[in-house]
C-alpha cells in the first residue's frame, strides 16, 4: 500500500493497473498510458495524467472519485451502454485534458461539470450524456458520433430547461 507522499510513475504505454489498489494514498503519475477496470485499481490516490488513462468498466456503473489533473486524455468505456460513468466528490476542476466517453450514459451537472471547467468533453458513439437543468459550463464540446439530451429529449427546444456553454 502507497502511504501518502508515495508516487507510481506510469511511463510505458498499455500499462494494465489491474491489482486491487484500494489501500493505495499516493500519487498515479500517468505519462504513458494505463489501463483501469474498476476503481480499487487507483485507490484512494490521485491521478496526475499526461498520458492517457483508459477506464474499461466490466461491469454496472463507474464512480471515478479520485483528485484528478493535468492535460492528458481519460477514455472511458462501460461495458453497456445503460451503465453510468460519473465523477465522485473527490474529483476536483484541475483537470484540463479530455475526458472521451465511449460506451455509456453521463448526465452533465454537478460535481460532473465541476470536474470538466476547463476540459474537453468527446462524446464518441455509443454515448448518451443527459444536460442537467441550468447552464453547465464546461471547457470544450466535441460531438464524434456520441449524443446529447436534456430530460429525454433530444433538442434544448424541446425542454429548454439545460444550457451547456463551453470557454472556446
Amino acid at each position: 500500500a502507497g502511504a501518502a507522499g508515495t508516487t507510481v510513475s506510469v511511463l510505458g504505454n498499455g500499462i494494465t493497473l489491474g491489482a486491487d489498489n484500494s489501500a493505495f494514498a499516493g500519487v498515479w503519475n500517468i505519462a504513458g498510458s494505463a489501463n483501469v477496470v474498476t476503481p480499487d485499481n487507483l485507490g484512494a490516490g490521485s491521478v496526475a495524467l499526461g498520458g492517457v488513462l483508459n477506464v474499461n468498466a466490466q461491469a454496472g456503473n463507474y464512480t471515478f472519485n479520485n483528485a484528478l489533473s493535468g492535460s492528458g486524455t481519460m477514455n472511458v468505456t462501460m461495458a453497456t451502454a445503460n451503465d453510468v460513468f460519473s465523477f465522485g466528490s473527490s474529483a476536483n476542476n484541475e483537470f484540463a485534458g479530455t475526458l472521451v466517453l465511449n460506451n455509456s450514459q453521463f448526465a452533465l451537472s454537478g460535481i460532473n461539470t465541476k470536474v470538466l471547467t476547463n476540459d474537453t468533453l468527446q462524446l464518441n458513439a455509443g454515448n448518451v450524456t443527459m444536460v442537467g437543468n441550468g447552464t453547465q459550463n464546461i471547457g470544450n464540446l466535441n460531438l464524434n458520433g456520441g449524443s446529447l439530451e436534456w430530460d429525454g429529449f433530444t433538442t434544448p427546444e424541446e425542454n429548454p430547461n439545460g444550457m451547456v456553454s463551453t470557454n472556446g
